[in-house]
């Protein structure tokens, strides 16, 4: 798995603004806190699969601000090879991961 500071310098190389980039690095602290509380409770969670998702979620944004930016992450995590894991946080819009 990509690590976190390799995740933000992707970031920057994929073309996030910092305005961008600081929004993941928020997404991805709270992420990283809800999972740990879950994890607490006893639930089996992958936190730095949590801490990266939440990180790389935007990388579509380098190449999109409009709807389609998750499409857009989806196959540029595809073609740099990022880890399979870590694609689905921005392979699906959020609103298809929650009913």
């Amino acid at each position: 798995m990509i690590s976190y500071r390799d995740a933000i310098l992707l970031l920057k190389n994929e073309g996030c603004s910092e305005k961008v980039i600081q929004h993941c690095i928020e997404v991805s602290r709270a992420s990283e806190e809800i999972a740990e509380r879950l994890q607490r409770r006893g639930y089996d969670v992958d936190i730095e699969l949590v801490r990266i998702g939440g990180l790389l979620h935007d990388i579509g944004r380098g190449t999109t601000h409009g709807i389609m930016h998750a499409d857009a992450g989806s196959r540029r995590a595809t073609e740099l090879g990022l880890d399979e894991k870590t694609n689905r946080y921005y392979k699906e819009p959020y609103w298809c991961r929650y009913p």
